[in-house]
């Protein structure tokens, strides 16, 4: 009789075990993220999506803040670029189960669109991530999505005028920019060791050619022609220092030329982006019967006509005269 009594006491005892145990089933792990591509700095919010009522959750983030939650769905953030892996266990009273995805995000560095504008009165080459661009004079050029933090770009005048004359002092720039994962906006300047040389030749004889002597034991010599004709010519780039003369050898009379000096016949306006335009006229001296060189000058430097446009804004008038070639 007691082993008999054992025995009914044991099978409902199974029963019960099972009436607690046996109907549940083990959680099955899934979940979403709102995104999984971002950039560097970026949050996803992750969301649960796992079957059969689990009871907790264990989340790992690989490269995240924070690193582990147990909340069922958490938000975490991502500092550095690169793929990350996310893990996922459940657990209730049927048991646990884990799911990994595999480099489930990409964070990104952040793009910046980077503009550069051209505020020289020549044409510049840019070159950027081995990307060579070319900004006309006055204008602008852009380098979209451009990744990175900060940025480090060369670029050079190409020495090419409006006009298609090579002449003067080659200018250049290299140095790093900040990005901010937006836009970017950069000038191209040129600072106030340099002026930028315009004439115009409103007299009879041809310019041809012209020597800009910049303060140094070296002349430049351009073997260009600047025409009688009133129109404003772009010469170049050179030293704004204050032994600066130019001149302008007549090309039917060599022995002869036109000349300005520094201080006495032109000033420098001392400011970035200068410009220099040099005039003359010639006209008979009714008491010697001598040629002479009425000049002016107009200095000035670029200014944001329509958006980069450059301008000469006029200072004043000078009288220099001719004089044999040295």
């Amino acid at each position: 009789m007691k082993k008999l009594t054992h025995i009914r006491l044991f099978v409902p005892a199974v029963l019960l075990i099972y009436a607690f145990t046996g109907c549940v089933s083990e959680p099955v792990p899934s979940f979403t993220a709102d995104q999984t591509t971002i950039t560097e700095g970026g949050t996803v919010q992750f969301t649960d999506q796992s079957t059969n009522n689990p009871a907790t959750w264990l989340w790992n983030f690989e490269g995240a803040t924070p690193s582990a939650s147990k909340e069922q769905n958490p938000l975490v953030s991502y500092a550095r670029e690169g793929e990350y892996s996310v893990s996922l266990e459940v657990r209730n009273r049927g048991g646990s189960n884990l799911i990994t995805k595999h480099n489930y995000i990409t964070v990104k560095a952040p793009t910046t669109d980077l503009i550069f504008r051209n505020k020289t009165y020549t044409e510049v080459l840019i070159t950027l991530g081995g990307i060579e661009k070319n900004i006309p004079a006055g204008q602008e050029v852009t380098y979209h999505e451009v990744v990175g933090k900060s940025v480090t770009f060369n670029a050079e005048t190409s020495g090419t005028t409006a006009e298609g004359s090579i002449l003067g002092v080659e200018l250049g720039w290299s140095f790093s920019i900040e990005l901010n994962g937006g836009v970017v906006t950069q000038d191209l300047n040129v600072g106030t060791d340099f002026f930028f040389l315009y004439i115009t030749n409103n007299g009879t004889h041809v310019l041809s050619p012209l020597e800009i002597n910049d303060g140094s034991a070296e002349i430049h010599t351009e073997n260009v022609s600047v025409p009688a004709d009133g129109v404003k010519y772009q010469i170049g780039y050179y030293h704004a220092w204050e032994e600066t003369q130019v001149r302008g050898y007549y090309e039917d009379d060599p022995e002869y030329c036109t000349y300005w000096n520094h201080n006495e016949h032109f000033f420098f306006p001392n400011s970035i982006n200068q410009c220099v335009n040099l005039s003359n006229s010639f006209k008979k001296s009714a008491w010697t019967g001598a040629v002479r060189s009425t000049g002016g000058v107009e200095a000035g430097h670029l200014l944001p006509a329509g958006p980069y446009m450059p301008e000469a804004v006029p200072v004043e008038g000078v009288i220099q005269y001719f004089a044999k070639r040295r």
